[in-house]
């Protein structure tokens, strides 16, 4: 019997070996928008000129990377240094076992380098911003620091991390206020912050936080060049904007839940403030307006609104659909 029992389960394992059942495993879904890095823009991070940044790029390099290899010498030594490290090591330096991996805590300054330079030319930002992050720690001249603190930001930015890139950008303004480069960290730290904001239908803050650090950067933007000024004016203009249209879909919302008091008070603000440096979003503006009157029963106030808009944006959207003829149900028929 038990003989039988055996061969039994022996057979039936067998037919579920060449029979097996096919169990579906879901693939997960690939990016719907692949960032493609720009590689060239790494040699322009420092200076709006490319030639200019080139050369600045360049001469930081040669102060603390004697012999930088080419690109392609690079990456052949780096291979190359994966598959077997060098037995004589500097004085002081770890030494790991022979048949170990060598480690980013293990390389030396000028290995990182010779490693970050690689891992940026194969498009590997990640894995490079963790070799400058070593590098910053083993970084004996200021020069060193700097290099490696503006590029760790860089980095930041072409993975979209612009939460730690102004970070970045922000703590170098402070720490090296009369630095050559100062003015482009301060410049790039807004347009970080600035990257965060959200729709103007959703919270604020963050566009709050950017209009304080561009008050901050107007303090100081007489020794500022006529392009940062220029950058810094264009992302001051689109927070203001954004805040004046999320003020305006707040008292449009206010409106519909007949809180008159609450419109009255955004409509002042708006009128005595954004209206004059945004006179864009005026149309939008007299439209809540005129709601809000005809809510109120005031007829003398919408008609004078009606007008206004009629005589300033004739040809306005809004304008357009307020003074359309409203089709009765039989001519719709």
């Amino acid at each position: 019997m038990l003989y039988i029992l055996i061969l039994i389960m022996f057979i039936g394992s067998h037919a579920e070996a060449e029979n097996p059942q096919s169990t579906e495993i879901s693939q997960p879904l690939s990016s719907v928008e692949e960032f493609v890095p720009d590689i060239e823009n790494m040699q322009l991070i420092f200076a709006p000129t490319e030639n200019e940044a080139f050369q600045k790029k360049k001469q930081l390099e040669k102060n603390f990377a004697q012999d930088l290899p080419s690109p392609e010498e690079a990456k052949k030594n780096f291979k190359k240094y994966k598959k077997s490290r060098p037995q004589k090591r500097a004085d002081g330096e770890k030494k790991s076992s022979f048949w170990s991996t060598p480690t980013i805590s293990d390389m030396s300054f000028n290995e990182l380098l010779q490693g970050k330079n690689e891992l940026i030319l194969t498009g590997d930002y990640t894995m490079a911003i963790k070799y400058l992050e070593r590098m910053l720690k083993l970084a004996e001249n200021t020069d060193q620091i700097v290099y490696i603190m503006l590029e760790m930001a860089e980095l930041f930015m072409q993975t979209r991390d612009y939460k730690k890139a102004e970070i970045l950008f922000n703590d170098f303004t402070r720490l090296y206020p009369g630095n050559e480069y100062a003015e482009l960290a301060f410049r790039k730290a807004i347009e970080c912050s600035w990257s965060q904001t959200l729709r103007f239908d959703r919270d604020q803050s963050k566009t709050e936080e950017t209009l304080a650090l561009i008050e901050e950067f107007n303090r100081r933007k007489d020794i500022y060049s006529a392009y940062t000024i220029e950058k810094v004016s264009e992302i001051k203009r689109l927070c203001d904007q954004k805040l004046a249209q999320s003020s305006i879909s707040i008292a449009k919302n206010d409106l519909g839940l007949a809180k008159y008091k609450e419109v009255h008070k955004r409509v002042d603000d708006l009128r005595s403030t954004i209206i004059v440096q945004l006179p864009d979003i005026e149309p939008q503006l007299l439209e809540v307006e005129i709601g809000l009157a005809q809510a109120e029963h005031n007829k003398e106030v919408k008609e004078q609104k009606m007008a206004e808009l009629k005589a300033k944006f004739p040809e306005h959207e809004i304008t357009l659909a307020l003074t359309a003829p409203k089709k009765s149900w039989f001519a719709r028929a």
